[in-house]
């Protein structure tokens, strides 16, 4: 009989802790779903709920994700990349499309031309299908047990402050050319200077990204440098370039996913998210502002229209003007594909080199947002495309293996977060993409990838400068 060794028993003893946390996270998800369903179906829906199979599907997938929420605040592997995504599945996409539909009205008015309930079924089962392999995925990789690999990295941080102080005024000099008024400009405005031919606005985009890089990386050092002297230096940096780049680049004239994703990336720079405390207080925190705080800076951002309508009380109307639109634009997604065909993955190739600018990719494709509302004619036609439909339109089916692929990646991002010891390129991707999981998984997919790109290329660029070697051991 082998004696079995203290690294296994301890094993051993977390694989039962997490699978009794599993266990009591989908009780309680269970009980949450079942008591929210009874009081809407007995309220607005009107007793229609369970005769309906599309809100059984989308009432499966919302479970499901609801569940993966709890799940992963108390999964000690598991990070806020994980709850962002299951979180915006859950109260970005699927419950506002249960409520939609249930009073019959669609974000969208375009949605109504190729509406049917064949097309309904494929989007709800797609949705529950989806979500199941997002999961499995997260799930799978969260078991992730081999070697890490340990990296032993020096840099010059005199040569990389430096890099970062002419960076910074080079981003000021940008700025000052493009003009202070683009601080209050609403966003609605930025974005038609683009249909003038003028280039302002490309050129804000992309400077407001390097100026995030160089706050990124001083964030790092001014938290991980070995010398107190530097990591104050480093601090101020940090300070001037986050405080510059949130003060030009805000919530009136920039979408508020990108807002949100550069604050979310500057905390995990500083913060751990380990905790199941820390966890829950940042999942309260998404919950606030999806209900209160991202539809009301949505309202100055626009339009006196719509301060108008939600101070006359029409809240309907309010909360009905596009912001919560993902299970419709699946929807389109999928109606696409019935048109045009599978794209078989040129839209996860066209993503992948989606920083090179319209200038130098004279044929750049659109996003699939775009694609899907140009065919249907919305108004506006710069819409979202979740990851499932995204999956769906490259891959058909068969996208929902690629979901799988896309929950390994998630839990990798967090995994690197927790265990990095040094600013190496897979630390820093992982920082930017779990601070921006909510757009990568809102999508479209070729538009995030156009953010973190020019980040990344940034960045990758800062550290070359100041690197000296780095070993594996």
């Amino acid at each position: 009989m082998t004696k079995e060794t203290p690294w296994k028993c301890c094993a051993k003893i977390e694989k039962m802790k997490i699978k009794e946390r599993s266990l009591t996270s989908f009780v309680l998800a269970g009980f949450l779903a079942i008591f929210t369903t009874t009081v809407l179906q007995f309220t607005i829906f009107e007793g229609a709920i369970l005769l309906n199979v599309n809100f059984l599907l989308l009432g499966g997938a919302f479970l499901v994700n609801i569940w993966a929420i709890f799940h992963y605040i108390s999964h000690r592997n598991a990070g806020i990349a994980c709850i962002q995504v299951s979180y915006y599945n859950a109260f970005g996409m699927i419950l506002p499309g249960i409520i939609y539909l249930s009073v019959g009205l669609l974000p969208w008015v375009a949605g109504f031309r190729i509406y049917s309930d064949n097309l309904m079924f494929q989007t709800s089962a797609l949705l529950l299908l989806a979500s199941f392999a997002l999961h499995l995925g997260i799930i799978r990789g969260l078991t992730f047990s081999g070697n890490q690999k340990t990296e032993i990295a020096r840099y010059s941080e005199k040569r990389i402050f430096w890099v970062l102080v002419i960076l910074f005024l080079l981003c000021l000099c940008a700025f000052a050319w493009i003009g202070p008024s683009i601080i209050t400009m609403p966003r609605i405005e930025l974005s038609s200077k683009v249909e003038e031919g003028r280039n302002t606005f490309g050129v804000f985009k992309r400077v407001s990204l390097v100026l995030f890089a160089v706050g990124l990386v001083a964030g790092y050092f001014a938290r991980h440098s070995e010398h107190r002297q530097n990591r104050r230096v480093f601090m101020v940096l940090f300070i001037l370039s986050a405080a510059t780049l949130l003060i030009f680049v805000n919530p009136l004239n920039s979408a508020r996913w990108r807002v949100m994703g550069f604050i979310v990336s500057f905390a995990l720079i500083f913060f751990s998210f380990n905790s199941p405390k820390l966890k829950t207080t940042f999942f309260l925190l998404l919950l606030f502002g999806t209900i209160v705080v991202y539809p009301l800076i949505g309202v100055f951002s626009r339009s006196a229209d719509q301060w108008n309508t939600l101070t006359a009380g029409q809240w309907q109307a309010f909360f009905a003007a596009g912001d919560f639109d993902g299970v419709q634009n699946v929807l389109q997604g999928i109606y696409y594909v019935q048109v045009e065909g599978v794209s078989w993955g040129f839209g996860m190739v066209s993503s992948i080199f989606a920083f090179v600018p319209p200038q130098i990719w004279v044929d750049k494709p659109v996003h699939s947002g775009r694609l899907a509302a140009e065919l249907v004619g919305t108004i506006n036609p710069n819409l979202a495309m979740p990851l499932p439909g995204e999956a769906f339109m490259n891959f058909g089916w068969f996208g929902i293996g690629f979901m799988y692929v896309v929950g390994r990646w998630i839990a990798a991002i967090d995994r690197n977060i927790r265990v990095a010891s040094i600013p190496n390129f897979s630390f820093f991707v992982s920082v930017v993409i779990a601070g921006s999981a909510l757009f990568v998984s809102r999508g479209a997919l070729m538009s995030a990838m156009e953010f973190i790109g020019i980040i990344m290329i940034s960045i990758m660029g800062i550290m070359l400068v100041g690197s000296r070697y780095t070993q594996h051991s």
